[in-house]
């Protein structure tokens, strides 16, 4: 499966994107690492972005070039490793040596 394959399902099922935020909210619950926050809050405005495209509320006719997604993706992947990373050096750091 290619990227693009991969990523086209949160453009046909965008509740996918809320199995992405809901992990990373959860986690900011636990440790309260703003970049989870900031992660976990931009898949969920990515998750309305989608499900009212999906609906047609925003391109009423469909949208057939999505360039936006050229930016949107990578933004979201960022904001996503950092978060991980930020929880991964805020775990480490508590642990016993």
């Amino acid at each position: 499966m290619d990227i693009a394959a991969a990523l086209s399902l949160f453009v046909d099922q965008p509740w996918w994107a809320l199995a992405v935020a809901a992990p990373l909210l959860a986690l900011f619950a636990w440790q309260k690492l703003q970049p989870l926050l900031v992660a976990g809050l931009a898949w969920l405005v990515y998750f309305a972005y989608e499900l009212m495209l999906f609906h047609g509320l925003v391109c009423p006719e469909g949208c057939n070039i999505r360039i936006e997604l050229l930016l949107i993706y990578p933004v979201l992947l960022s904001l996503s490793l950092r978060a991980l990373w930020a929880l991964g050096k805020h775990l480490r750091r508590k642990s016993p040596s």
